[in-house]
């Protein structure tokens, strides 16, 4: 749509589009209207409105979320030291709801409920490796249709527009590449993100918009910069959230001199918090206790400065139905939250006791049950194998659990929930997993996201399955021994690995690891032997997928082609849309130097379907491409492949590829395809 700059701070009455004209009869026209809708209002009760929900109209919104941000580290929450003094004065003149529940302790799903206004369970994006499915209506598309400018800038790989939520932004900056062009990094610092942030107000705020703003500097690893590690040297988590604070007073200080910080509705939020050693558990996207789904809300309203506390609890599903509330959007119908205006407006709040939904089904890739729970303001009901009720009021901590002791309690809670999953389960869009390549598998894998490619897409609960509860030290060794083999220390991946094996000899996801490094340190024979150890444990289809493939990888370096080809096509069957094991398969089929294996028109086929995956923007996938149609005598199409896999090199900073893509593109401009030179020497 069309925007113009020029038009009045002033929002239309009743929630119509932005005036397009500027003429002084459009103007007048929605003054008079304006002054009788004030009119009635008064007239008629409005002068309450007037009082506590009026002020100048929405012109600007901002949401700015802190990712891993618990609430009680806030100062304005009560935390004993100083350390976000900018948030405590936006809360000085705005709404701060003191019981926020977040619907999952992830990055990714829980910002698919705060764009989207609904659950876990109705939007399908359950874990970071999920898919915001575009049948999903965001808070931003509405906001487009309306007529407002449409920003985001995020900080971390795992919000990248793959993963579905750029839907309904005019512009979506996930773009994290570091000093270096091939450097492509999972996270942005705080400082370079303000610093696009304060470029992309200055550039529209002339113009009304909605900008979506995200922090992702509390998440491990805590590094916070100077000052602030000194002033926080035995709490760098603190510190981090003391520097985001500090961040987004530049954002603020650069709204008030834009002459726009009263025309703005601001919106400061948490996606989760962090556990910090609580329940056993440092960080966070295994268990659903507070520590981990209490985080901060506050709301700052354009004109008012009148400070309220909420202590009835609410949920990030309520920004979209609020923030519609202000600007005169109609809802979709399949919105789950409320317009928390009712809190500040004078109308009352909702009387009928709320209850605030909650999971983590992280725990389902060790074969546990999974955690889905239900807060409201004294009680939290957890199901899983061993239920769990605390009383909020007077155990905060979640140390007793009451579940036997309140029997009653605990089932009523129970079957409001397994309604509440009734109707919401398979009611919106089909749950989707992102289909990543090895490279963007690796930048979630160093935020600390393991093993979620095993995490189930559905809640469902099986007798004689596993709880959670029970295996957060196991979880812990997973994370270490990936750590550690990411960081190339495999003495220590390896002791990890073995911890789990002697924990749970049955799980072969460790056989994999053990495989991977003994073929780093030269043992190929021993790593043959691991991973075809491991798949004589039946595992689930993740994990055998990843032996296969591994195995696959080997015999392909050793030359054994048939034999690989067989194990990277029981990999595609259990993992049907990894496209590493696709284009190695396609490569080995095109290129391998063994005409019994060959087939390059099937290799063309995996070859496009790998490419498909990664949408045409991974130029070794393109590379490959072009050689199996090279092999299998389309030249033509081989040497426009091979254009393109430059070009994406060359603009990617993968210097090492220029080379061997241009030579390659030669031979097939003369009608000669790769040719192999020595065992394992496929074109990736």
């Amino acid at each position: 749509m069309s925007r113009d700059p020029g038009v009045s701070d002033e929002m239309p009455a009743g929630g119509q589009e932005w005036p397009r004209g500027t003429g002084t009869m459009s103007l007048m026209t929605h003054r008079k209207l304006a002054m009788i809708v004030v009119i009635v209002l008064v007239g008629a009760g409005g002068l309450v409105w007037l009082l506590y929900g009026g002020g100048k109209k929405v012109r600007h919104v901002i949401v700015i979320s802190i990712d891993t941000c618990r609430a009680d580290y806030l100062s304005c929450y009560g935390y004993e030291r100083q350390t976000t003094p900018n948030i405590d004065a936006v809360a000085n003149e705005g709404v701060l709801f003191e019981n926020v529940v977040a619907p999952v302790p992830m990055t990714l799903p829980a910002h698919s409920s705060m764009m989207t206004g609904t659950i876990p369970a109705y939007h399908g994006a359950h874990h970071n490796f999920s898919i915001l499915a575009e049948s999903n209506v965001t808070l931003a598309e509405m906001m487009q249709e309306r007529g407002y400018r449409t920003g985001a800038i995020v900080s971390a790989f795992v919000l990248d527009s793959r993963f579905g939520l750029d839907q309904g932004f005019d512009s979506y900056h996930d773009h994290l590449e570091g000093a270096r062009p091939d450097d492509r990094l999972a996270e942005r610092k705080g400082e370079n993100t303000t610093k696009l942030a304060l470029a992309w107000l200055e550039e529209h705020y002339r113009e009304p918009f909605f900008f979506f703003l995200h922090y992702f500097d509390p998440h491990m690893q805590y590094e916070p910069p100077r000052p602030f590690a000194m002033k926080y040297p035995d709490n760098f988590y603190a510190g981090e959230i003391a520097f985001t604070d500090h961040l987004i007073g530049r954002i603020i200080t650069k709204l008030k001199g834009l002459g726009i910080y009263d025309s703005t509705l601001l919106v400061i939020a948490g996606d989760h918090g962090e556990s910090l050693g609580e329940h056993g558990e440092d960080e966070h996207s295994f268990f659903i206790y507070q520590g981990v789904v209490k985080v901060p809300l506050i709301i700052k309203r354009p004109g008012r400065h009148q400070a309220v506390r909420v202590k009835e609890v609410v949920g990030l599903i309520d920004i979209v139905p609020t923030i519609a509330g202000q600007v005169g959007l109609e809802l979709p119908e399949q919105v789950q939250g409320m317009d928390l205006a009712a809190y500040w407006s004078g109308n009352g709040a909702q009387d009928e006791q709320r209850y605030m939904y909650c999971e983590s089904l992280t725990a389902t890739q060790l074969d546990c049950n999974p955690l889905v729970g239900l807060v409201t303001e004294r009680w939290k009901y957890i199901h899983t194998t061993r239920p769990e009720l605390y009383d909020l009021e007077g155990d905060p901590r979640e140390e007793t659990n009451l579940a036997t002791q309140e029997p009653k309690r605990a089932r009523s809670l129970q079957g409001r929930l397994m309604q509440m999953l009734a109707d919401y389960s398979g009611a919106g869009p089909a749950a989707a997993q992102a289909e990543l390549d090895s490279g963007a598998l690796q930048r979630l894998l160093s935020l600390g996201y393991v093993g979620a490619y095993a995490v189930s897409h559905t809640i469902e609960f099986e007798d004689g399955r596993r709880d959670p509860k029970d295996l957060i030290g196991y979880f812990k060794k997973k994370i270490k021994a990936v750590e550690y083999y990411n960081t190339r220390q495999f003495a220590k991946s390896k002791r990890f690995c073995q911890e789990m094996l002697a924990e749970r000899p049955e799980i072969a996801y460790p056989y994999g690891v053990l495989a991977e490094i003994a073929c780093m340190e030269g043992d190929v024979a021993k790593g043959i032997a691991l991973c075809r150890r491991g798949l004589t444990l039946q595992p689930g289809d993740y994990d055998a997928g990843k032996l296969h493939n591994t195995l696959g990888i080997i015999l392909n370096q050793q030359g054994q082609y048939g034999e690989a080809v067989t194990h990277l096509t029981e990999a595609i069957g259990y993992v049907p849309d990894n496209p590493d094991a696709i284009s190695l398969l396609a490569d080995i089929l095109a290129n391998c130097s063994d005409e019994q294996v060959r087939r390059p028109e099937h290799a063309v086929t995996l070859a496009q379907r790998a490419c498909e995956l990664t949408r045409y923007d991974q130029p070794k996938f393109l590379d490959i491409l072009a050689a199996a149609y090279a092999a299998a005598g389309r030249f033509d199409e081989a040497v426009a492949q091979a254009e393109k896999a430059l070009e994406l090199a060359v603009s990617s900073g993968r210097k090492d590829m220029v080379a061997p893509i241009q030579k390659r593109m030669e031979s097939y401009k003369l009608g000669q395809p790769y040719q192999q030179e020595e065992q394992g020497d496929q074109v990736n």
